[in-house]
């Protein structure tokens, strides 16, 4: 079972963290060697959250992912804003409340956003994490780099894969950056092409797609059966999931009522 505990703020110099929530109750940083153990899980998730203060690394810091864990799950959230030393290597999506700012040589794999707060980054590289996370990014699934309120700079000749953006700022200074994606201007925004609203509904045990127990529709409101087989053994989790697979705007949302699971039971 992932645990959730209230950590001390410094992370690192060898600890082996395993999946689960960690609070800390002020600015958080790592120094020197963290590694997050995903226990051979099955998606394993890690949740960072500096709830009331900034996070940061020391230089030199170095996250290393082992036994399944993964960027693309891997969430270091802070209050305030997020600092990154020279030369350090981290995945994971980085959320802040504020500026935030990578040092020279910093390599992250996963993705830095911002609510309000100008960001700085460079020269390193950033590029998004493989594979789909636990979090709908929805028309932000694409970004390695976003803020709401704030201007984005470039030092020296970075690499950046995945698009780049603001909402409210100036993005500067990418003359000499590697941009495989877009750079989205305040004011700009990619095209919308009015599409079906679709969405389709599965079931997963531990996590993984049972196959064959997905059923999509078109036209909602409407009544959906799932059916699956699949054996159950002590301590399987097994749940419903679905996804908006195309919508015509952000503001589509999927409510579903009456609820029914039944197990029948085969055999011995």
């Amino acid at each position: 079972m992932p645990v959730t505990a209230t950590h001390a703020l410094t992370f690192g110099n060898g600890e082996i963290l395993f999946p689960g929530v960690y609070n800390v109750a002020g600015a958080a940083s790592i120094a020197g060697t963290l590694t997050l153990n995903g226990n051979n899980e099955i998606n394993p998730i890690f949740i960072i959250r500096a709830n009331a203060g900034a996070f940061n690394t020391g230089a030199g810091t170095n996250v290393i992912l082992t036994n399944r864990a993964t960027a693309k799950n891997v969430f270091w959230i802070a209050d305030g804003a997020i600092g990154l030393g020279a030369n350090t290597t981290i995945s994971g999506i980085l959320f802040s409340h504020g500026a935030a700012v990578a040092g020279a040589n910093s390599i992250v794999t996963g993705r830095l956003l911002t609510t309000s707060g100008a960001i700085s980054f460079g020269q390193g590289a950033l590029k998004l994490p493989t594979g789909e996370s636990i979090v709908d990014f929805r028309s932000l699934s694409n970004f390695v780099m976003f803020t709401s309120s704030g201007g984005v700079a470039n030092s020296g000749a970075s690499v950046y894969k995945g698009d780049v953006g603001t909402a409210l700022g100036a993005i500067t200074s990418f003359e000499t950056a590697t941009v495989n994606g877009n750079i989205f201007q305040a004011g700009s925004t990619t095209l919308v092409t009015p599409i079906n609203h679709m969405v389709t509904f599965s079931f997963y045990k531990n996590g993984v797609l049972i196959l064959n127990s997905s059923r999509t529709r078109t036209q909602l409101p409407s009544d959906i059966s799932l059916l699956a087989l699949s054996t159950i053994e002590a301590g399987d989790t097994v749940d419903v999931r679905w996804k908006i697979d195309e919508q015509i705007s952000d503001g589509i949302e999927i409510s579903v009522f009456n609820r029914i699971l039944t197990l029948i039971k085969v055999g011995n």
